[in-house]
């Protein structure tokens, strides 16, 4: 094991301490001092200076000197320096930390911007980089801690605390376990795949799938109770009695609404219908035929007077759309010129002004550089004019083309306007010669006759029907009740094969019942199982665990009163927990035993610093070198002595 101790510590400006030395020579030593004179600090310096953060693990804490109103002390440089031994090797370690004020231009006073640390081995000035890789190649700065600090170990989380423990110890493998009782041999099939911990996850899963399936049958057999109902099975023979029925008297009713009388006579009616429209049909023709002859010709004129209107009265309204569509795009381009103008008089109007200073320094410019800013401004601008200018004139151009149009437009609508006018008197004097035409009387065909016969037949019609209404009433309202009948048959046959669904499904559930809790059963025989192997296995690790060490003894899991296994990690001494009960002198040599365990495991030691070890009436004996800081109202200042016997 290689062993790391302290020859010198020497604090400027940290914390509480203006200055201190302290050079125990890698020897054991006590400090004194009443309370608030910095002995605590000693232990926070050491740590600062191999892994920048103090005791307590914190990289954030106030290392600079304050005042009494808490504000910190300005242009102080706090140093810490260290000489050690690691091993055979004697290496000087120290950190500066100071503020860094930087006077900017144009400013006269220097401005603080931060704080710096420079970091020397021994005395050469080294990057931080270098500097910490250079203890780390010397200790294991993350164990530093475990090794250094009595109450470290037993501050770490109770999982990590374990973690520790088991590695240190080289716990026993599963297969191991297996091997120590016949009553594991099962396990070892399941470790050829799985891990016990893993293997438990997986049944406690299982268990609460079936715990679930196992909450919800009751209510699933209470829903199936519920659609159970007492009623007997319908007898299949009295459906097909209502179907046989029904169709019976079906074709009894299509008989009844048949009525052949009736039918031959609607025959007649139809025929006299037919015969009625084809003289009407013949008298039309000869009328149509009778017109043609007379007004043929003015018709023919009057189709081309109004073809030749509507010909012109579209093209009227294509010019109009034309005319309106020129109007729209004058207005448009009149309102785009506008804005051109604005925007040419707003620029034509500002005034061209550089500044004759440099806005950063205030200094004032070359009197030819202004001159050129100038110039080149005169020319952007009128360049901008002229662009502005030739956007105008090209919608100038677009204007006056939109009004060429539209004075196009206007002449044509003129023009076609006037032929409107000479269509419409033309076609209003060939419909006044149309109007006084002589189409020849064609006299109307009688059918009186016909008429009287049809009103005769459908009278005979009327009467035919309204005496088969009556039965075919009668039949329909038997048809009903067979049909209701059958309906009701439908319904009971429903209930009956509901209610043996659902006791067949109520049956299903229970048999499911039972077969779950066999199942639940069985993985609760293989957790228990898994939790009396757990139990060995800490009594085991527990053993060989607590064999390394003097004082401190070790409990890795709960036995809880369901009997299952729980697991823990609880540091005792003779029987009391370290976090409750135990005193602080107590507390002291259980640490210092786990240091040194841990120490041997990790191959190496570091200073032991003991706070208010004034309360330790005997201090253990310890591999590592031990630094006890002493509360004496008498010391009103830090001072030191070695101490004599190792252990005293």
């Amino acid at each position: 094991m290689q062993k790391n101790k302290l020859h010198k510590l020497e604090i400027k400006n940290f914390k509480g301490i203006k200055s201190f030395v302290f050079t125990p020579d890698g020897e054991d030593a006590k400090v004194y001092g009443d309370n608030a004179t910095g002995k605590t600090t000693l232990k926070d310096a050491l740590s600062w200076l191999l892994t920048g953060k103090d005791s307590n693990g914190r990289a954030d804490f106030q290392l600079k000197p304050v005042d009494k109103d808490g504000a910190e002390r300005h242009n102080l440089e706090t140093v810490v320096g260290g000489k050690m031994m690691f091993g055979e090797n004697t290496i000087s370690l120290e950190k500066r930390y100071y503020e860094k004020w930087v006077k900017t231009r144009g400013k006269a006073i220097k401005e603080f911007s931060g704080h710096t640390t420079d970091h020397f081995i021994d005395g050469v000035p080294a990057q931080k980089k270098d500097f910490d890789k250079k203890i780390g190649d010397l200790v294991d700065i993350n164990i530093l801690p475990l090794v250094s600090d009595t109450q470290a170990f037993n501050l770490l989380h109770w999982e990590k605390r374990r973690e520790v423990l088991l590695d240190l110890c080289g716990a026993m493998t599963d297969l191991d376990v297996v091997a120590t009782t016949p009553e594991f041999a099962p396990l070892k099939a399941v470790l050829e795949h799985s891990t016990i911990k893993d293997h438990s996850k997986k049944l406690k899963a299982e268990q609460k799938e079936i715990n679930q399936e196992l909450d919800g049958i009751p209510a699933r057999v209470s829903e199936n109770q519920n659609n159970i109902i007492e009623v007997a099975e319908p007898d299949k023979k009295e459906k097909e009695k209502y179907k046989k029925e029904i169709e019976k008297r079906r074709l009894e009713l299509a008989q009844v609404q048949s009525n052949e009388a009736a039918s031959k006579k609607q025959i007649l009616v139809n025929e006299i219908d037919a015969e009625i429209d084809d003289i009407g049909y013949k008298h039309l023709a000869k009328v149509r035929d009778a017109t043609s002859d007379a007004t043929s010709k003015f018709i023919e004129d009057k189709m081309g007077a109004q073809s030749a209107l509507n010909e012109q009265l579209n093209s009227l309204m294509i010019q109009k759309t034309n005319r309106d569509g020129c109007l729209t795009n004058m207005k448009t381009l009149t309102e785009a010129m506008d804005a051109k103008r604005a925007e040419w008089g707003d620029l034509f109007k500002t005034d061209i002004t550089v500044k004759d200073h440099c806005h950063a320094c205030k200094q004032p410019l070359p009197e030819n550089q202004v001159n050129k800013t100038i110039e080149r401004l005169k020319r952007q601008k009128a360049e901008e004019l002229k662009e502005i200018s030739q956007e105008g004139k090209k919608l100038m151009a677009e204007w006056e083309a939109s009004e060429g149009e539209y004075q196009k437009a206007i002449t044509k609508i003129k023009a076609i306007e006037k032929k409107v006018v000479e269509g419409k008197d033309r076609l209003k004097a060939i419909e006044d010669e149309l109007g006084g035409v002589i189409v020849p009387e064609i006299k109307k065909p009688d059918i009186t006759l016909l008429e009287k016969k049809k009103a005769k037949l459908v009278k005979e019609i009327k009467q035919a029907k309204e005496g088969s209404g009556t039965l075919e009433k009668d039949i329909g309202e038997k048809i009903d009740g067979l049909e209701t009948a059958l309906e009701e048959w439908r319904d009971k046959r429903s209930l009956f094969s509901s209610s043996k669904k659902a006791i067949a499904r109520i049956a299903e559930l229970e048999k499911r019942e039972k077969v779950l809790a066999i199942q639940y059963e069985e993985l609760e025989k293989e957790l228990n199982l898994l939790d009396q192997f757990v139990i060995k296995k800490v009594e085991i690790s527990e053993e060989q665990l607590n064999d390394h060490f003097e004082l401190a003894k070790f409990k890795l899991f709960d036995i809880q009163i369901n009997g299952g296994v729980k697991e823990c990690c609880r540091t005792l001494y003779d029987g009391v927990p370290f976090n409750r009960g135990l005193n602080h002198g107590a507390q002291v040599n259980v640490g210092l035993d786990i240091i040194d365990t841990l120490s041997e495991y990790y191959k190496f030691s570091m200073p032991v610093f003991i706070d208010n070890a004034e309360s330790c009436t005997k201090v253990a004996n310890s591999k590592s070198q031990l630094i006890k800081l002493i509360v004496d109202e008498n010391h009103k200042k830090l001072s030191w002595e070695l101490t004599q016997q190792k252990g005293e």
